[in-house]
């Protein structure tokens, strides 16, 4: 297993050096992508990028002790009205039934970055007993060009310590044949997985080692006309969303890792919105920007039975499944408690697939909680007959040994 994994580290790395070997040995791909910015139907710009986590309780404690070990190094600036505790666990998240708290956890200004200028990390309540936390990226130059995320990419590939957080995209025998436009696209994807890298070498993060996190881009559109909103509608393998001059684009085509591409079309630069989603919306938002994670969630407590590799049922997955319902139903009250007072300009976006109008609205309350609500409570009726099934073979096992014990009691009184 050790093997194993130190021989799939080596191929990450080596898969990284070749990316960049491969790069350079295209010596016109910086042309390509100067041309490709320029010939772009869609160019576009962006100065932040958010990324998105989950943590309950004790990862907040160990988000802030994180936080503080910045604070006593020379290279941040660091401001949080957190309070550390060396020693004690502090209840950082309380009940918040039925309020919309959030938050800000931290800011923290990189003092020698080339790229980033600063990480502001937000929170808000998704349910009684977990908050999403909100990275967001702020970086020293408005990205503009494919050419300026490609120096991204090369220059920060190596120096983000734990390279491990790079995930495989091909057998390195095809990167080494890669052309101008696989290379493009993994520029954009590498680019995602280093800002994931980031918060994953320098905080605390509960998914980030293991599943890629949803990430959100906020775009200001140039030259905005009716090509490019056609364009925009007809975006392959997306969902978009548009309300007047504002497009959301949503996918997870680059590797099962949402996407939300929020375009703009005004004089000022956007910037990233879809906290305010988890807000209002909590766990219906969570569960359609974290979809995948929970479905990959759900397989880990519940393969080893549905494979019949275990024959006892732990408590540890009934109680995870329990609190999966108790979250969804607590989410659901208070979604229909406050559900009158969310801006109406949060809700009736146009859902455009393919350049066909939909049905649909980006926040389709209360479908995605239904959804896994009918899912976790499957599958808890199914471990609560695997248990009540367990729990009657020890009562026989149990009156069989007392049995047992009750006639050798017997024999043993008699013969004395």
């Amino acid at each position: 297993m050790l093997f194993r994994y130190i021989k799939y580290k080596f191929h990450q790395l080596d898969f990284c050096r070749k990316y960049i070997s491969r790069s350079k040995e295209l010596t016109n791909y910086k042309w390509y992508l100067k041309h490709l910015s320029k010939k772009d139907s869609l160019p576009s710009s962006f100065i932040d990028v958010s990324i998105y986590d989950l943590l309950d309780n004790d990862g907040m404690n160990c988000l802030i002790k994180k936080v503080y070990k910045l604070k006593s190094k020379n290279k941040y600036k660091v401001y949080t009205p957190f309070i550390k505790h060396t020693f004690k666990k502090v209840n950082y998240i309380n009940s918040n039934i039925t309020g919309r708290q959030t938050g800000r956890i931290a800011e923290i200004e990189f003092k020698d970055n080339k790229w980033i200028k600063s990480i502001n990390i937000h929170y808000t309540y998704v349910n009684t007993s977990e908050v999403v936390v909100e990275y967001q990226f702020v970086f020293r130059k408005v990205m503009t060009t494919y050419l300026q995320i490609h120096n991204f990419v090369v220059e920060n590939i190596f120096n983000v310590k734990k390279k491990g957080y790079f995930h495989n995209y091909a057998d390195k025998s095809i990167i080494k044949k890669a052309d101008y436009s696989e290379l493009c696209k993994l520029d954009y994807i590498l680019f995602a997985d280093i800002i994931q890298a980031y918060v994953c070498t320098y905080f605390y993060t509960r998914y980030g080692v293991k599943y890629k996190l949803p990430i959100e881009y906020a775009l200001k559109i140039k030259n905005y006309n009716k090509k490019k909103s056609r364009e925009m509608k007809n975006s392959f393998l997306c969902e978009c969303y548009k309300k007047e001059k504002s497009y959301l684009i949503v996918s997870d085509l680059n590797y099962g890792r949402f996407e939300a591409a929020h375009y703009i079309s005004n004089k000022y630069l956007p910037r990233s919105f879809l906290l305010k989603y988890f807000t209002d919306f909590s766990m219906e938002m969570y569960y359609k920007t974290f979809c995948k994670i929970e479905l990959e969630e759900l397989e880990i407590h519940m393969r080893k039975y549905l494979n019949s590799n275990r024959s006892f049922v732990s408590a540890k997955d009934i109680k995870w499944l329990v609190n999966k319902i108790r979250y969804i139903r607590e989410s659901k009250e208070k979604i229909n408690h406050i559900y009158e007072d969310i801006p109406k300009q949060m809700l009736d976006w146009k859902c455009y697939v393919h350049g066909k109008l939909m049905k649909t609205d980006f926040i389709n309350f209360p479908t995605n909680l239904d959804y896994f609500l009918k899912l976790y409570q499957q599958n808890l009726d199914y471990l609560n007959s695997i248990a009540s099934v367990q729990n009657n073979k020890i009562v026989i096992i149990v009156s069989v040994f007392t049995l047992i014990a009750t006639v050798v009691g017997v024999i043993i009184s008699l013969c004395g």
